[in-house]
């Protein structure tokens, strides 16, 4: 469509329409013209000279990359699909599952099969398919519909894991958020070393290493793990540090416990909150030195109120039995915390929790003589404690 043919038939439409209608024109024509080029280059692989494969994938991908760009899921999607089936059934390994043993067909060429699946790792890993997960969340007319976008992302191999990854730390919509969490399961549990590199990537953003962490737990056993994992216990960034801690506690190996208990004294609340956490589920003996210090010298008296049931907890689980008299004196005695006459009702609810915790006799007899508390805040907590030791 040119100015010189249309614009008198169209000469009524404001300039701004006029523009739009042209632009939509130029867009559906590269569509028409879009799909059957690339399905005439997809023919060709199959009858390629080999001096001529590697420049017929060179233009592919970088059609395909375009498609990405233009978002032309409709015609990219189902091309994608065809070449995953043909590296993934022609006696080849793929980066995202086992090849089927099959010869039906016509025969590809090893280089072709090696270059198409080298082509679409580059394509999972492309910068274009980050840019399209972001148009799904944008406003507007522009943004895409999920179903699409996760269907090709479907297709592609687990080099697309990063930019997932990515993404998901971005909060998209429910569905959506769904939907890769979903591809990111099936990736990383057909191949875990998928994740593993991210993992031993130093160059990774820290939002990509802390989201690789969240996905790490007791069935990733490939050797080396636990000691990568580990080593982010003291990493800078808080967001590491605290999945790292996390990430311990899910994969659940004691000596990698043990590790935790330093970082009760890290400088940040919420890595010290995911620690006393981690203890409370992996109690090691490690840790009880601290967690008595914490409690009986007043060391969460200023800490937030879930820092201090947190490490309540902790002691609650780690120490057992033998730290009912130290909890009782928080609980029902008087109290050297800051030489006030009592903890406060803060503390005191929180000791509840953790005799609930150890739930033995003497336990239950403590919180008997605590029923009757003035503070509301401390007779809920030992109610919810007594009836947890009761049942």
């Amino acid at each position: 469509m040119s100015g010189r043919d249309s614009r008198p038939h169209v000469g009524i439409l404001p300039a701004g329409e006029w523009e739009a209608l042209r632009s939509e024109a130029r867009s559906e024509g590269t569509r028409d013209l879009f799909g059957p080029a690339i399905c005439a280059l997809m023919d060709t692989l199959d009858v390629a000279k080999p001096d001529r494969v590697g420049e017929i994938l060179t233009v592919l991908e970088r059609l395909f990359l375009y498609g990405l760009q233009r978002r032309h899921l409709l015609v990219i999607v189902p091309c994608l699909h065809e070449l995953r089936a043909l590296v993934g059934e022609r006696g080849t390994t793929t980066p995202w599952g086992k090849a089927a043993a099959r010869s039906d067909g016509p025969s590809v060429s090893g280089e072709v099969l090696r270059g198409v699946s080298g082509m679409l790792d580059r394509l999972g890993a492309a910068a274009e398919v980050r840019e399209l997960l972001f148009t799904v969340t944008s406003d507007g007319s522009e943004a895409l519909e999920v179903q699409p976008v996760l269907d090709l992302l479907g297709t592609l191999p687990p080099s697309a894991l990063r930019n997932t990854l990515i993404h998901l730390e971005s909060g998209p919509p429910l569905r959506l958020r769904r939907g890769l969490e979903r591809l990111c399961r099936n990736w990383i549990t057909t191949h875990p070393d998928a994740l593993v590199a991210i993992l031993e990537d130093d160059t990774a953003p820290p939002e990509l290493t802390a989201a690789a962490l969240r996905w790490v737990g007791p069935d990733l056993t490939l050797p080396g793990v636990a000691e990568r994992v580990s080593t982010f216990l003291t990493q800078r960034d808080l967001r590491i540090r605290t999945e790292a801690v996390n990430a311990v506690v899910r994969m659940g190996d004691p000596s990698l416990c043990r590790r935790l208990a330093p970082l009760m004294d890290d400088p940040s609340s919420e890595v010290r909150v995911a620690v006393f956490r981690g203890l409370a589920q992996r109690p090691v003996a490690e840790a009880l030195p601290r967690l008595r210090q914490a409690v009986s010298e007043g060391g969460v008296e200023s800490a937030e109120l879930d820092e201090q049931k947190a490490c309540f907890r902790a002691l609650g689980a780690v120490g057992g039995e033998p730290e009912v008299p130290l909890l009782d004196r928080v609980l029902n005695g008087r109290s050297r915390i800051l030489r006030r006459p009592r903890a406060s009702p803060q503390l005191r609810s929180c000791a509840a929790l953790a005799l609930g915790i150890i739930g033995t006799e003497n336990a239950s007899q403590v919180l008997r003589r605590a029923a009757g508390a003035r503070s509301p805040l401390v007779r809920s907590a030992v109610g919810g404690a007594l009836a947890r030791v009761e049942t």
